[in-house]
């Protein structure tokens, strides 16, 4: 998954780039628009059907080519302000009891933190709308899987 603001008319160009000999590409740009989000997959060991796209999210399924083995993923760059974020979580929510068995990975950048400890800098108040990603989690009966490796991966190039 790659985060882009490129022109959808560039798309290609950055796809070739990456030089992935084997691999399809989808992304959620359309003509005059800047495509957000680009995912790439390695055709020999899986198929990727796009189900939903929007300016915030795709949703894919993804079925491994060895076992055959199933699952949904949503791919997620989340938009900066907390209102433009709306869409997102009422999509999440909304479509969360699609999935029934079939395991569903959600992963990106949702530009939000679940706590106050997860970001560093900034406001050090708790706004109220910096709850709505936990609310959406808890709503749809998500949750967060543990990680390993750096905490904090992204800072904005100011000195803290």
């Amino acid at each position: 998954m790659l985060e882009t603001k490129v022109l959808h008319e560039n798309v290609e160009k950055v796809q070739r780039g990456l030089n992935l000999t084997g691999w399809n590409f989808f992304s959620n740009g359309t003509s005059g628009n800047t495509t957000r989000i680009i995912i790439g997959w390695d055709s020999t060991k899986c198929h990727v059907h796009c189900i939903h796209s929007a300016q915030q999210w795709m949703t894919c399924e993804v079925r491994n080519l060895k076992s055959n083995m199933r699952l949904t993923v949503t791919f997620v760059y989340g938009m900066n302000t907390p209102t433009d974020r709306q869409d997102l979580w009422a999509y999440l929510c909304r479509h969360n009891f699609r999935q029934g068995q079939r395991s569903w990975l959600l992963m990106g950048d949702f530009n939000a933190t679940l706590k106050a400890y997860d970001s560093k800098g900034g406001d050090v108040r708790w706004a109220g709308h910096k709850n709505d990603f936990g609310d959406c989690l808890l709503a749809a009966q998500l949750h967060s899987i543990s990680y390993s490796g750096l905490r904090y991966t992204w800072h904005n190039g100011q000195d803290f």
